[in-house]
């Protein structure tokens, strides 16, 4: 029902600029079109929706419109953030004193509420890390450009499968967020990227929820 995928969609809302949900006459027969906000993977967002409200409905995403100036700022109406146009990402404006032990410390509670996840076996972003992304953005900004401090980027597995190419497949997942990074502002000789695949876990692998928790991208700063 409309009523139903409504429930569904508010988990999706950050993930777009724009979104419309349109009937054609019965509870069960409807569309929907959404305008995919700056950075968004349109291909994962569709294939989740679709997953999400099942084969009946027509999804159709798209990139958003035209933006607005550099430097804008908007409250944003999913999250309630403030957030600031920043090379053609909306980022959320974070204000705090950058000095390294604040820099570590926001780093780690970023981490621990909202997670980088990745395709299954591979190094692309998932549907809905665009939003961390944009915050680590935020966060390393202002800890680079006022903390003057440079980030690494760590991308961890858990220790199923093979050592070897869990090692070659947290190197590649480091390399994107980095390259996530740096395609929002963040300066190339600030930000490294390093994969320890599954050498420096922080749970218990012999659990699910001890894999997903191994299963992470850290920031550590450095002077």
């Amino acid at each position: 029902s409309v009523l139903a995928a409504l429930k569904k969609l508010a988990a999706w809302l950050p993930e777009f600029e724009t979104l419309s949900l349109k009937t054609a006459g019965g509870d069960d027969d409807y569309g929907l079109t959404g305008g995919g906000a700056p950075g968004a993977d349109l291909e994962l967002l569709k294939k989740g929706l679709s997953s999400d409200l099942g084969d009946t409905v027509v999804v159709l995403v798209e990139a958003a419109g035209d933006l607005s100036p550099e430097g804008t700022r908007r409250v944003n109406a999913a999250t309630g953030e403030t957030e600031v146009l920043t090379a053609g990402y909306w980022l959320p404006q974070m204000d705090f004193v950058a000095g390294f032990d604040q820099c570590r410390d926001k780093a780690n509670a970023l981490l621990s509420k909202r997670d980088v996840n990745f395709v299954t076996g591979s190094a692309r972003l998932d549907a809905r890390s665009l939003r961390v992304i944009n915050a680590m953005t935020s966060l390393v900004t202002k800890c680079v450009q006022s903390g003057d401090l440079r980030v690494e980027v760590g991308g961890h597995t858990d220790s199923q499968g093979d050592s070897a190419f869990n090692k070659i497949l947290s190197q590649k997942r480091a390399d994107a967020v980095v390259a996530a990074l740096r395609v929002r502002g963040i300066r190339e000789d600030a930000i490294s990227a390093i994969g320890y695949g599954d050498a420096k876990p922080v749970a218990d692998n012999d659990t699910e929820h001890g894999r997903a928790a191994n299963r992470r991208v850290t920031l550590a700063f450095s002077q």
